[in-house]
Parts: structure tokens; sequence; C-alpha cells
């Protein structure tokens, strides 16, 4: 996760949404200058990024080195998605992730290097990420509150009370990280199937909020995403449904 860590962020917002139009070439941009309608707010105005690493966080809820849920690793195999558990780092250049992602324009949704034009692909995201992209593309729908409470009642089996308690505290769209990891951390080979399945999707959860969908709070996750999981008869395709959003992204 990325973010600026000037001390003029109260002032963000406004500057976001400045615009100029360039009226001349700009070296390795589209020949069309007027396309670049953001330029003002470009990132080489402003200090080098800082950047948020949550790896600590997923490491607090480690799983791959127990030898009493194997059930929990399975599943986990199938999903498709352990390698974001590696995807994390423990140091990076701010002013070489500056200057990179000043070359992406949204305007045009590719990046403009010194070498040539270049566009990222689902391909890219699946061998960076190592995620694989087979099977049928999902996305998640907008939810209401009662849409949210129904489906973190059928996904994760937390019973009506306990949800809306959770719920609530985060304004009804989202669940907080830390609540997840404490409630559904601990299972284990001899738990249920039932149980260890919604472990293993709260977990899914909790890992893709940390990793692709990242925030520099880290503190909650909408439960929309659950949803994609609901979709699905088979656990093994989420990995295209994430791949799919995180190229979308």
């Amino acid at each position: 996760m990325i973010n600026n860590g000037s001390r003029d962020d109260d002032n963000a917002t406004d500057v976001d949404q400045a615009e100029e139009v360039l009226t001349g070439p700009f070296p390795r941009e589209p020949s069309d200058p007027s396309v670049l309608k953001s330029f003002k707010a470009h990132i080489a105005k402003r200090n080098p990024l800082r950047c948020y690493n949550h790896s600590s966080k997923i490491l607090e809820w480690w799983w791959w080195s127990r030898t009493n849920n194997r059930r929990f690793r399975d599943i986990m195999q199938q999903s498709g998605l352990p390698s974001l558990v590696h995807c994390t780092y423990r140091f990076v250049n701010r002013i070489f992730i500056s200057a990179f992602v000043e070359r992406w324009k949204p305007e045009t949704n590719n990046l403009h290097l010194t070498v040539s034009e270049m566009a990222m692909t689902l391909d890219d995201v699946g061998n960076i990420l190592g995620i694989p992209i087979t099977g049928r593309s999902v996305s998640a729908a907008t939810l209401i509150d009662q849409q949210a409470h129904a489906l973190v009642v059928a996904s994760v089996g937390v019973d009506d009370a306990k949800t809306i308690e959770e719920l609530s505290s985060t304004r009804g769209q989202s669940v907080k990280l830390k609540w997840l990891q404490s409630k559904f951390s601990g299972y284990k080979d001899s738990d249920t199937e039932e149980s260890i399945a919604c472990a293993a999707k709260a977990y899914l959860l909790f890992l893709l909020r940390y990793t692709l969908f990242s925030d520099k709070s880290g503190t909650g996750v909408p439960v929309v995403y659950l949803q994609l999981l609901m979709d699905l008869t088979d656990i093994h395709t989420y990995a295209w449904g994430v791949a799919a959003l995180a190229y979308l992204y």
C-alpha cells in the first residue's frame, strides 16, 4: 500500500481535483498532451511516496507450519491464494517506487516508461502474484446493511447477535481484522468440517485485505468480498475472481 507522506495531506483533496492540461509535448508521454487531465496533481509535484507494510500482521495468523490443521491447509492450497502470504516486503526504495508510480497515467490506464508504453495484463498479475487465472470470472455486487449482515451469518457461521454487534461497531458494511483473527485463528483438524470451512473463508478475507486490497489503516475489511466465496461452488475457482479484481484495481 502506498500513500503520500508529505505534510500537505490536508490539502491533498484540493490538489487532486485541480486540472491542468498540457499545452505541449511531454517526454515519453502521449503525443496528444490534452489526454493528461491530471498533470497538475502529478505525483512528481509531491514528496516521495510512503509505503505501508502489513506483513507482520499476516504473520500473526500463521497456519502453514502447524501440524494439527491439515484440513485447513488443504483448503488454502485449493484456493490458489497462499502465495499472497509471501507477496509483502521488508524494505522498499521510496524514490524508486515514486518514480515508477509517476509514470502511471489514470487517463490512459497504463505506464509511460522511458523505453516504451506498457500496460499490465491479467497474465502479468498471475505471474507476479502466483495467482492462477483459470476458472470463471466473478464480481461483487453492492450490498445494503441487511444483506451484509446475512452474508456474514451465512458465510462464516457467526450468529445474529454477534454479527449485529460487530457490524454496528464498523458502521454496517465491514468487520475488524483483529476480530476475524481472534475468532477464527484457533481451528484444528478435530473441529467440524463446517467450522474449518468458515475459518478458511475468514482467513481469505483477512489475507486479501492485507495484500491486494490493502489501505494504510489496516483495521477493517468490507464484507462484500465474502460474496465472491458465496457465489462459487468450488473454492478453487475463487482465485480467478481475485486475480481479475487485482487486475482491475
